[in-house]
């Protein structure tokens, strides 16, 4: 069951560590894919470090080479951007088992070693009652702690280019987006020959969708990346600059990788986002990244286990009698009648736990 729930879930802005912990958390980033996190497969240091690659050497002559920094991943249908890191340098060296890198979507730094842990949860102050919220396993939550539950969104948008036409206007990468921003103009060649008339073929142009493919996404352009059937030398001048800097940021990495050579040059049939490519055309596939807030008819899960779909979300927090903010109501009758009260369990050592760390700070203050 927690692996059927676990492959619906994916990673929040307020993840961390929580108080309550088993320690299994430190063992989960010497088990996962590169996606994730990698471990040293005996002694050796690190040879080579850039923002995408990081290579390591090993007393046995072998070296190993893998990705880092940013990533694009899939997962239920939808792309994923991760970002690896790691806190190695070039000369270090590197133990058996030692991480190299790890995903700070999922992972962090143990506080109290240096382990690499996975974070899960957010965590926030639950009351239990029955009311209009919390029927049918509802709950509601306050804007403040939805903030905390937001994450990443991605979409990978396709425009297919014929290579006589000129890309006009295209965005540069780091650009923010909206549903109505025109990430650029694509012009046919007699649209180029009128050199007089150009800039008012393009603006017409611009109001045709088919010619000026617009974003539909509130974010931020990422990456551009084209792939194309047939050769440079047959493209448009704008075509094959872009299509050369595509090819080029490839090279690079597979370079770096100790990988053969590679652009994106493909056969004909081969498929991209599900379709034939075409001889004479190339695809411009553009990443768009953003943010996506939790709101009302989202789902989550209360303690590790109580799913739970959200019903409202308070623009004003409820408060204890003592004053301190509510973030989740969620129902008691709902966690009996699953018979799994750990989260009751969980609530409670966070809460002592929370309750130590305040009282141990007062100490070290001289207050207490």
């Amino acid at each position: 069951m927690s692996s059927i729930q676990n492959s619906s879930t994916t990673h929040a802005d307020g993840y961390r560590l929580m108080p309550c912990r088993t320690g299994f958390e430190n063992t989960i980033a010497q088990r996962s894919g590169d996606m994730f996190s990698a471990t040293a497969s005996g002694d050796g240091v690190v040879e080579y470090l850039s923002k995408k690659t990081i290579r390591i050497s090993y007393k046995d002559g072998s070296k190993q080479a893998y990705r880092i920094g940013r990533r694009y991943g899939n997962w239920s249908g939808k792309v994923i951007p991760h970002n690896l890191v790691t806190d190695l340098k070039v000369g270090d060296s590197v133990k058996e088992n030692d991480i190299l890198f790890y995903n700070t979507l999922f992972f962090t730094k143990d506080p109290w070693g240096d382990q690499t842990a996975l974070k899960f949860a957010a965590l926030g102050r639950v009351a239990f009652s029955e009311n209009r919220t919390t029927l049918e396993d509802g709950s509601a939550i306050t804007a403040e702690f939805a903030k905390q539950l937001g994450t990443t969104d991605c979409k990978t948008k396709y425009v297919t280019v014929e290579f006589q036409d000129d890309i006009k206007d295209l965005l540069p990468v780091g650009s923010e987006v909206d549903d109505d921003s025109i990430l650029c103009t694509l012009l046919p060649p007699t649209s180029q020959s009128l050199s007089l008339y150009a800039e008012e073929a393009a603006s017409v142009l611009k109001r045709v969708s088919s010619q000026s493919p617009r974003a539909h996404f509130n974010g931020v352009i990422e990456q551009y990346r084209v792939y194309y059937c047939g050769e440079i030398e047959e493209m448009s001048p704008s075509l094959a600059l872009l299509t050369e800097k595509s090819d080029d940021e490839l090279l690079a990495e597979a370079k770096q990788m100790g990988e053969p050579p590679v652009n994106a040059q493909m056969k004909v049939g081969q498929r991209i986002n599900g379709k034939p490519i075409a001889p004479g055309t190339a695809v411009l596939e553009t990443r768009l990244v953003g943010h996506l807030q939790m709101k009302a008819g989202d789902k989550l899960s209360v303690g590790a286990q109580m799913k739970s779909v959200v019903g409202e979300v308070y623009d004003v927090a409820p408060i204890t009698e003592d004053g301190r903010p509510i973030d989740v109501n969620f129902s008691q009758a709902g966690v009996f009648n699953r018979m799994v009260q750990s989260c009751l369990l969980m609530g409670a050592i966070n809460t002592g736990m929370l309750a130590a760390e305040q009282e141990f700070l007062r100490i070290l203050d001289g207050v207490a």
